[in-house]
């Protein structure tokens, strides 16, 4: 009932792995179409990939996070992030947006979408999940997610969440930003595709670092001047997806987990574009 196809283009060059695209195709009903169309994206990417790297100094800088960007994001903050446990014990990375101390941006609204996601409606144990479980709701803390086993201990309704209490089909509301325009409203700033290697750097401001990678561009005037070089960020959620956040996408990509540790993952993501008015880069 679904189908995933992931790939990554790698041009002529001087075998430099981050002068490459990785892009993927996911969803339920396939179109020829899409693909291609995809498919040539990707290979825009590679010819502008062609062009002379720039360097830029550390700092903070206007920048717009591919669907695929924001899905690391989301990914790592959902180890622990949306946990019922994780939160009565205090050792959520969004704690302080639990207990109302932060906030994100009114734009960020999250939700775990069981029905709409490709995987079965019942955990490991066969409890039934709820359809769906609201997360955040603009810019707030709505709920969390509930395995049987917090259930019984902390006296509260289960929404049939596995074990670890990590999401299994997130969802990201959309905004107001035509992906035709994204590059026109970026003016000057980083095109991130990918980020890579992402871990928290202060898990009690929810501070993270990882590596830009994998056709990352420098723009300029709304116009791609060329591939940016590998840079590292360490920044937090409560800036890029709070106070920094200006814009996501009017249309959302469906991202499905290519895990197959034992078995293959059921996991997926449905996430916008995000324009941040600025990231900081350290490295």
């Amino acid at each position: 009932p679904s189908f995933n196809f992931d790939w990554s283009l790698h041009g002529d060059g001087d075998g430099d792995e981050n002068r490459a695209t990785k892009s993927s195709y996911a969803g339920f009903t396939w179109s020829r179409d899409v693909l291609q169309k995809k498919m040539q994206a990707s290979q825009l990417d590679c010819e502008l990939l062609r062009l002379p790297s720039k360097s830029i100094p550390r700092g903070s800088y206007r920048a717009f996070l591919a669907p695929a960007a924001v899905n690391e994001i989301v990914s790592l903050l959902s180890w622990s992030g949306f946990s019922h446990k994780a939160n009565s014990a205090k050792l959520s990375p969004l704690i302080k947006l639990v207990n109302g101390e932060s906030s994100v941006s009114p734009l960020l609204e999250l939700r775990e979408n069981t029905r709409d996601g490709v995987g079965p409606g019942f955990d490991e144990s066969g409890f039934i999940k709820r359809n769906v479980v609201e997360l955040v709701r603009r810019g707030c803390f709505a709920g969390a997610l509930v395995s049987p086993r917090s259930a019984r201990e902390f006296g509260i309704d289960t929404d049939g969440a596995n074990a670890d209490e990590i999401p299994q089909a997130i969802e990201m509301a959309t905004g107001d930003l035509v992906d035709g325009d994204v590059i026109e409203r970026l003016g000057e700033g980083i095109l991130v595709a990918n980020l890579w290697y992402l871990n928290y750097s202060d898990m009690q401001t929810c501070s993270m670092t990882g590596m830009t990678r994998f056709a990352t561009f420098w723009v300029e005037d709304g116009k791609i001047v060329g591939p940016l070089d590998v840079m590292r960020f360490d920044d937090s959620v409560y800036r890029i997806l709070g106070s920094e956040l200006e814009a996501l996408t009017n249309e959302r990509t469906l991202m499905l987990d290519q895990n197959t540790y034992f078995r293959r993952s059921t996991r997926c993501a449905n996430l916008p574009g995000a324009l941040i008015k600025s990231l900081r880069l350290t490295l």
